[in-house]
């Protein structure tokens, strides 16, 4: 009987004495991780978005790259496949300057850049309806408009004059 007592009494200090001496443990027994914080990730910006464009033609990755132009660049299969040659026959794009373009018109969802790009064409493109798909000599100019559709920007156009 005396055993049962003798429990009875730990167990009693054991509620006690285990929370108080939690709270005055070091910092290193404590479970400091607290709420979680949240991250702010910027989504990439048009001026991003134009150099992960000519990035993705660059590394031969047309596909990728149709992703990012709007439905309406794209147009329907036919021209998506248009797209694609054009994008294979570039061998090498370089983006060297882009400066933002008409920003009296610029709205939320629509940006134009003025583009300075260094571009190599294959020869097999050099007898096309367009030769070289109207890529010239270097540097090439081009203003690219871009639309946001659902927090992210796509290529909209790519013109060689305004």
């Amino acid at each position: 009987m005396l055993k049962y007592i003798i429990l009875a009494i730990i167990i009693v200090f054991g509620f006690i004495l285990i929370p108080r001496f939690l709270q005055s443990s070091p910092d290193f027994i404590k479970n400091k991780t607290g709420p979680a914080k949240e991250i702010a990730v910027p989504l990439p910006t048009a001026q991003d978005t134009i150099r992960a464009f000519f990035n993705l033609i660059n590394e031969q990755r047309g596909q990728e790259a149709l992703k990012m132009m709007t439905d309406e660049m794209k147009g329907e299969e036919d021209t998506e496949k248009v797209w694609l040659a054009h994008f294979e026959a570039i061998e090498r794009v370089e983006v060297v300057k882009i400066t933002p373009y008409d920003e009296q018109n610029w709205d939320n969802n629509t940006q134009t850049y003025q583009a300075i790009l260094n571009v190599t064409v294959s020869e097999d493109a050099k007898n096309l309806p367009i030769p070289y798909y109207g890529w010239g000599e270097n540097p090439n100019l081009r203003w690219i408009s871009l639309e946001r559709q659902n927090s992210t920007w796509h290529i909209a156009a790519i013109a060689t004059g305004f």
